[in-house]
């Protein structure tokens, strides 16, 4: 029985990689961009993820909860995502086990928002849930082969998601200052597999590593938003740094046909990752009754970054950076039925650097939205096309949303 176990031991650190500098997609790492924080919906997605001075409904708390008192005394809505993400180094493509020449897609969507907001006594009320970051990779598989016969396969599978619950409180204070602030409960999984399989006529066996981990954290964001006159206003918005605790598990696992043989390791660990503070800057101005022009500047404190994972500091060598969006927003009205419809059509460009300092890279990308709004209902779809720099892999991204609400 030792020496199986000490087999086991040995063949499954192969797929083991070690710290090696991956990038973009380090097993923490969120689809899409580190800088998953504020989360949009549809309507600031096809602005160019701008959101800190402009509101449309409960969703306004998820950026700046400043912005609730602007909104009608009653609004509702949800939205839905759908992303295609490519990928070059993951887990243990191109790490050191797989080794790939091309770039590999991850498509997925679901329900990425639904919230209430309500204004009472001069006070503004919203609660939201948001589904702010995933952690899915496409998975790997290898088949060996032996004489034009699969002698073995090597796989590898990860999944998770981080979702925040969100209680948000604003008011208004004089004609055009606006304070708010909100507590976000975030809960969340990360899972992640390996499993090494021979098959006859070697030897039987399969080895399995798998860790998972359930996360759970507090945030507090706070924001101030101030119409400087009717057609220039400012704003800005903190997110308080807080701790992403984990409670991990890893399971170690060796089976063996011949001699029926089961051998399981097992630990379990408290582990954190401390999350950046996170600071915000808006600005945006009616350049006529139509339209509309929105500037966003968000700092990111990753320096400040740190893993634990295992009770083992992992190395993030990350930098501060800088998110900048622009986004413009051209309002038409129509008649439909004898009631004023009106018909937003949005466009930005985003900017948005990631933290790594090797290889630097960031994504640029380009947005779009069209919507309408009649008789308290809106809806609205956005889409976001980007494309990274600076790792050599030209990593692609796409994401849309379609958003439906009721404000009265």
């Amino acid at each position: 029985m030792i020496g199986l176990l000490a087999q086991a031991l040995v063949i499954v650190a192969l797929p083991l990689r070690s710290q090696t500098v991956i990038g973009q997609y380090e097993d923490e790492a969120p689809v899409r961009t580190w800088n998953s924080f504020p989360a949009f919906t549809a309507v600031g997605l096809g602005r160019g993820e701008t959101g800190f001075t402009l509101a449309m409904d409960a969703s306004a708390a998820l950026s700046n909860p400043a912005l609730l008192p602007t909104l009608p005394g009653f609004s509702l809505a949800t939205d839905g995502y759908f992303h295609v993400a490519s990928f070059f180094m993951y887990g243990p493509v191109n790490t050191g086990l797989f080794t790939s020449d091309k770039k590999v897609s991850l498509t997925g969507g679901g329900l990425g928002f639904a919230g209430m907001s309500v204004r009472f006594l001069g006070w503004s009320l919203a609660l939201n849930y948001s589904l702010s970051e995933l952690y899915h990779r496409p998975t790997a598989c290898d088949a060996y082969e032996y004489g034009g016969a699969s002698i073995g396969e090597f796989n590898f599978e990860q999944r998770g998601a981080l979702r925040n619950w969100n209680v948000s409180l604003a008011r208004r204070i004089g004609s055009r200052f606006c304070l708010g602030i909100g507590l976000t409960y975030a809960e969340g999984y990360l899972e992640r597999e390996m499993r090494e399989s021979w098959f006859p006529p070697f030897p039987s066996y399969s080895i399995t590593d798998r860790k998972s981990q359930g996360f759970r954290g507090i945030m507090v964001t706070g924001g101030i938003f101030l119409e400087l006159s009717d057609r220039l206003r400012m704003a800005a918005v903190v997110r308080s740094p807080y701790i992403k605790k984990s409670d991990s598990r890893s399971e170690l696992r060796y089976e063996s046909r011949p001699g029926n043989t089961d051998i399981m390791i097992s630990a379990t660990a408290e582990d954190e990752a401390y999350q950046p503070l996170v600071v915000g800057l808006g600005t945006s101005y009616d350049i006529n009754p139509e339209l509309i022009f929105a500037l966003d500047a968000t700092y990111y404190n990753w320096s400040k970054y740190s893993l634990v994972f295992f009770e083992e500091p992992r190395e993030r060598d990350f930098k501060d950076v800088v998110k900048i969006a622009v986004g413009i927003e051209h309002r038409s009205s129509s008649r439909i039925f004898g009631d004023k419809a009106v018909i937003p059509f949005r466009f930005g460009v985003v900017y948005d650097p990631q933290p790594m300092k090797e290889p630097s890279s960031s994504y640029f990308g380009l947005s779009f939205g069209n919507g309408i709004s009649w008789r308290g209902v809106h809806l609205d779809v956005g889409a976001l096309l980007g494309r990274e720099s600076g790792s050599g892999h030209a990593l692609d991204l796409i994401r849309a949303a379609f958003s439906i609400g009721y404000s009265k």
